[in-house]
């Protein structure tokens, strides 16, 4: 398996987890709650040396946006609930760690009400 076949394998995941999710950042304008992934690292296993065949262990942050800590862990449960069972044509993927951080954040551009942030960071692994 190839770490393009394990990228194209995390989109068709995220998007069936998080609907509407963007990649790598997130775009002025958007609602909330909003979802943006991004692969943050990757590190081949090979399985035996010299046979083609490597395993692939995948790091990924979800930052979910929204107005309350509420919808944060709303949407935060959907995802980690998606990752129980996932499937996908061009790699199996299976979640083997799950953490959550929060905090609130200030409007970029200066109007009222703060955000609530909850990222997630995915351990994956795919073979």
């Amino acid at each position: 398996m190839t770490l393009a076949n394990v990228l194209t394998a995390l989109q068709t995941h995220m998007a069936a987890a998080a609907g509407a999710a963007a990649v790598g950042m997130r775009r002025p304008g958007t609602q909330t709650p909003a979802v943006v992934w991004e692969m943050t690292s990757a590190e081949c296993v090979w399985l035996q040396r010299g046979v083609p065949g490597a395993g692939w262990q995948v790091t990924c942050e979800v930052s979910i946006y929204a107005d309350t800590v509420a919808e944060c862990v709303t949407e935060a449960d959907q995802i980690v609930t998606y990752w129980n069972n996932p499937l996908s044509p061009t790699a199996t993927l299976v979640c083997t760690g799950v953490s959550a951080a929060m905090r609130t954040e200030s409007q970029a551009d200066g109007s009222e009400g703060d955000e609530r942030i909850c990222v997630l960071t995915l351990t994956l692994q795919g073979a």
